[in-house]
């Protein structure tokens, strides 16, 4: 792991680190997540007067859960599959360069946790501890998924016909089904690269437009919303890639047909995001065209994905294969039907209550399900094919497959009843019966959530132990 973790333009070693990165972040959101509940639970939510403290968790969990691990696992996803496509053996020295930076700005991160450290703005999609230390973690986190993916040979290669893997076996870092499969899918890698440069322009546009008379709170609102909206088609073509990926591996078939259809359909919102772009954030429908776009633009391609490219791959499984194999369909199904439930709780937002993050729990638990498993799978021993014991497998998709539908659905129902969100601590007043059933089912399904991310850490850092020692 050592020689791995080093300033290098290998592409093998840089896609190791992004996962190391990936893992690291996710296992830190994890355990603040339990924190953000904590905050929730009537019983214990009575006894915390300091709910500075919890928005302080809030944001770093966020920060690091939904931004750091979405972003970090595909920037990995992205070395393998220059690897796999053989467009470049090596990167560039900034893609050298760029783990280490984004490393050191997710530490930075940390620092959001100390008590009167600069001001909490619990923003959407990326909140914000406003401080020098803070905004310098983020802002260099940043600045290596930038270099990641401006590394030579994406705006060249991008959106060309997929190349197919290289046939000599020693050159590969995934077995060839898995190349196969990753090739296939070079251009939802390539769209979903391009949705992150468009993110980090806006947030970069962002900064220099914006008016700068307007207070901190709307400000930071207005400059995050563009970006937040942007990065969430870059998660969708990536989740896509995942699926793809653990689909391949549990069936052992690979995609037949459709990848182009639903590329393209993922890709027309370019059009009107770079509209968006370019009137500015300032724009008086700026901020009802993002909504608009993520409400309308990013579900047709993913039902098209489910039934013309996914679905094949239930149909029936290979003969013969690993049973740990074929247990990677069990996280992939419930990562499935998590987003398809977010789908269907997203309809049922009514007003600013727990309904919000009722319907986006449910989202972020279906990508941070799929990345759990196919990291996993990057990790593992390619030569005997076992990735991990199926039972592993299965407990891990049951308890927090289960688990954040049930976080979810506590939500929704506290929320139905009208619980504001962003409300922590003495400040959250519960005054109704089906307002605190709903936190108590919140609370389970959070627990049984974090029980199945632990089943995974266990199983991850057992891996990463292996590695090191080989």
């Amino acid at each position: 792991m050592a020689r791995a973790l080093r300033l290098t333009t290998n592409r093998r070693a840089l896609a190791f680190h992004w996962l190391v990165l990936a893992i690291a972040t996710l296992g830190c959101s994890g355990v603040l997540a339990m924190g953000v509940a904590a905050a929730r639970v009537p019983i214990l939510a009575r006894h915390l007067t300091n709910t500075d403290f919890a928005r302080r968790v809030l944001v770093v969990h966020v920060d690091l859960g939904v931004v750091a691990w979405f972003c970090a696992l595909p920037v990995a996803l992205f070395h393998f599959y220059r690897i796999e496509a053989d467009r470049t053996a090596s990167a560039s020295w900034s893609a050298a360069v760029a783990p280490w930076l984004s490393s050191l700005g997710a530490l930075l991160l940390l620092v959001g946790l100390v008590p009167g450290l600069g001001t909490v703005y619990l923003v959407n999609y990326i909140p914000l501890v406003v401080h020098p230390l803070y905004l310098a973690g983020l802002a260099l986190f940043l600045l290596g998924l930038g270099l990641s993916y401006l590394d030579r040979g994406l705006l060249r290669g991008s959106f060309g016909a997929p190349t197919l893997p290289a046939k000599d076996e020693a050159s590969r870092a995934l077995p060839r089904l898995m190349a196969q499969t990753l090739a296939a899918s070079g251009h939802l890698v390539d769209l979903g690269a391009t949705y992150v440069l468009l993110a980090l322009f806006a947030l970069g546009s962002g900064i220099l437009r914006i008016p700068g008379d307007l207070e901190d709170a709307p400000r930071i609102e207005m400059l995050m919303w563009g970006p937040g909206h942007i990065f969430q088609f870059a998660n969708v073509a990536f989740l896509m890639v995942a699926w793809l990926l653990l689909a391949a591996w549990g069936s052992g078939r690979r995609p037949d047909a459709g990848l182009g259809a639903v590329s393209t359909l993922l890709a027309i919102p370019l059009l009107p995001v770079l509209f968006l772009l370019v009137a500015g954030p300032s724009w008086e429908g700026s901020q009802a065209g993002f909504t608009w776009l993520m409400q309308w633009a990013l579900f047709p391609a993913l039902l098209l994905f489910l039934a013309l490219v996914l679905a094949p791959h239930f149909r029936g499984t290979h003969d013969g294969g690993e049973a740990s194999s074929r247990a990677v369909l069990w996280p992939l199904s419930a990562s499935v039907a998590l987003m398809l439930v977010g789908f269907v709780y997203g309809g049922l937002i009514g007003g600013s209550d727990l309904r919000i993050p009722g319907h986006y729990h449910a989202s972020i638990g279906a990508v941070t399900l799929s990345y759990m498993a196919l990291s996993l799978l990057l990790l593992q021993d390619h030569e005997s094919g076992v990735i991990a014991d199926p039972r592993m497998l299965r407990a891990m998709a049951l308890l927090y497959g289960v688990g954040q539908f049930t976080f979810a659905t506590g939500l929704m129902l506290a929320g139905s009843y009208g619980l504001g969100r962003k409300i922590f601590g003495v400040d959250q007043r519960v005054d109704q019966f089906w307002q605190a059933m709903g936190l108590r089912v919140m609370a389970v399904g959070g627990l049984l959530a974090f029980l199945g991310g632990a089943v995974w850490a266990w199983a991850a850092v057992r891996r990463l132990r292996a590695i090191a020692s080989a």
